[in-house]
């Protein structure tokens, strides 16, 4: 921000400039999506792998700061950010300095959290200790860097309110005798941890490559892994652009007009940072989804054909053991389908069935020895002649 900018002329069209919902729809819309997707991550961890962990705690405490630093910015729209400088009065000009004093500290604390999160991740996927110790290491230097990022925020002017109070600095700011930090101090100061940011991104996005091609999994699983890991690349995209708006922001004669994207950009930064960082965690939801709308696909197909290979047919009663098929040498038995059409007034069956092309088999295993031994439980049908068999299965879906 300059210290004596030039007035201009005060145009209607220089009054009436609001960029506000702008800023508010860029600004709304990530902060929506990064709240979504943590809760589908939420959804997954604690009702579908009943597991919430130390890196979703983390996380969680991002989501807040993040919902918070948006609520204070709508606030601020209210007192002139969007508007040119000098279309605001004083009095609102000190309340959205206020207001961007614990936005600051929120968007430090924010993304701290969000890399703590991803490095507690990462520590379960860490089997060396040469990389567990190098997570510990990033993790200390992580809170560290908070403590420190936060301290250059609260500590700016002596006292504390003078950061947003510019009655109580110097002429000709104010009347009073507080002290802030240079101009220029605190552009560098921004940058370095902008590109401290830029760096840990970069990291985190690098680091799970080695981790995984260690692991003991096939090559397209190897890359898919390293692929949904790596996209924290986009929240390094915005720590990267953000730096040269933080430097040029306390130049901007107009840092509530166009220079109010900076602020959106601290916001952009974040909601990235926790969109990357959760979207790797939706894949049991993804596959459910998928393993579910292949099953539908497959029934509204299998309807159509002749023969259900495979399936059930449409008011199939169940399955029974063919008397057409017998192996004698793996003792394996071929499967019917039972329907309602096709079960005689006596229980028998009719000559009409439809067989399936169905082997239950198995290494030095006898069908009819193998029945009486088998985990899954056999049931005849009531009402049936003997040869229908029920087959169920316990199925635990972790």
């Amino acid at each position: 921000m300059a210290l004596f900018p030039s007035i201009p002329d005060l145009t209607p069209e220089y009054l009436d400039f609001n960029i506000a919902p702008h800023l508010l729809s860029v600004s709304g819309s990530l902060t929506a999506l990064a709240l979504l997707v943590f809760l589908l991550r939420a959804y997954v961890r604690t009702v579908m792998l009943r597991f919430f962990g130390l890196d979703d705690a983390f996380m969680l405490v991002a989501v807040i700061f993040a919902v918070a630093v948006f609520a204070l910015f709508v606030q601020g729209t209210h007192y002139g950010i969007g508007k040119h400088f000098f279309a605001i009065t004083p009095q609102q000009f000190s309340s959205i300095f206020y207001l961007l004093f614990w936005q600051g500290l929120l968007v430090v604390s924010a993304v701290s959290f969000v890399k703590l999160s991803i490095a507690f991740f990462l520590l379960r996927l860490a089997q060396r200790t040469q990389y567990r110790r190098f997570l510990y290491g990033v993790i200390v230097f992580l809170i560290l860097f908070t403590f420190v990022s936060c301290g250059s925020i609260i500590f700016h002017c002596s006292p504390i309110k003078a950061a947003w109070n510019f009655s109580l600095r110097p002429p000709p700011l104010g009347t009073g005798t507080a002290k802030c930090m240079d101009v220029k101090a605190s552009a560098k100061i921004g940058v370095f941890n902008s590109s401290i940011n830029a760096f840990t991104d970069v990291l985190f996005a690098v680091i799970p490559i080695p981790m995984i091609w260690t692991l003991k999994i096939n090559f397209r699983t190897k890359m898919s892994l390293i692929g949904i890991l790596s996209l924290g690349f986009f929240a390094c995209f915005a720590s990267i652009y953000k730096a040269p708006l933080q430097y040029h922001f306390f130049e901007d004669p107009d840092p509530t007009g166009h220079g109010s994207w900076f602020w959106v950009w601290q916001i952009i930064e974040l909601t990235l940072g926790i969109t990357s960082a959760s979207l790797p965690h939706l894949k049991p939801l993804f596959k459910g989804f998928l393993e579910t709308a292949k099953a539908f696909t497959t029934y509204s197909r299998s309807r159509t054909e002749t023969q259900n290979s495979g399936f059930k047919r449409n008011f199939s009663l169940n399955y029974f053991k063919s008397d057409t098929f017998r192996s004698k040498n793996d003792g394996a038995f071929e499967l019917a389908s039972v329907t309602a059409s096709e079960r005689t007034g006596n229980g028998g069956m009719s000559k009409g069935r439809d067989m399936y092309s169905v082997k239950v088999t198995g290494e030095g295993w006898d069908a009819e020895k193998g029945r009486y031994e088998s985990d899954e439980a056999i049931l005849p049908i009531q009402g049936g002649d003997g040869n229908e068999i029920r087959v169920t299965k316990r199925v635990v879906v972790l």
